[in-house]
């Protein structure tokens, strides 16, 4: 994925709003992936635990009204609010509310969205149709 991510730079010749190495960290755990998708599809601000019953969802392939996982989502927030969300919002990729814990899109959300979209083969990276 990282290769497809430093490709996409050099044949852009695009200057980074994030370095590539925060973009290999980024790129580096599939939850990261997951939460950007989730907040690509929000309408505005979601709380910790939305977002860590929305990824659970996604991380076991179970529709929420069948979730009964409680200790999986418990693990998924705690890995949320203590590693994910501070690290995206060091980077700019969210705007994290440690006190509400409240996540919304930061910053640099549209690029890195664009750069997963081109590592997963979504898009040419020009911002146009493909």
């Amino acid at each position: 994925m990282l290769e497809a991510a430093r490709q996409y730079f050099r044949e852009q010749q695009y200057v980074a709003e994030l370095p590539i190495v925060d973009i290999g960290e980024f790129l580096r755990h599939d939850r990261r992936r997951v939460l950007v998708d989730v907040l690509a599809a929000a309408d505005g601000q979601l709380s910790a635990d939305e977002l860590a019953e929305t990824i659970t969802t996604t991380e076991l392939e179970t529709p929420p009204a069948e979730l009964d996982q409680d200790d999986h989502v418990r693990d998924v927030y705690v890995s949320l609010v203590h590693v994910h969300l501070p690290k995206l919002a060091e980077m700019g990729v969210v705007e994290f509310d440690s006190d509400d814990e409240v996540v919304e899109q930061g910053p640099a959300f549209d690029h890195t969205q664009r750069v997963l979209e081109v590592v997963r083969g979504e898009t040419d990276g020009t911002g146009g149709d493909d």
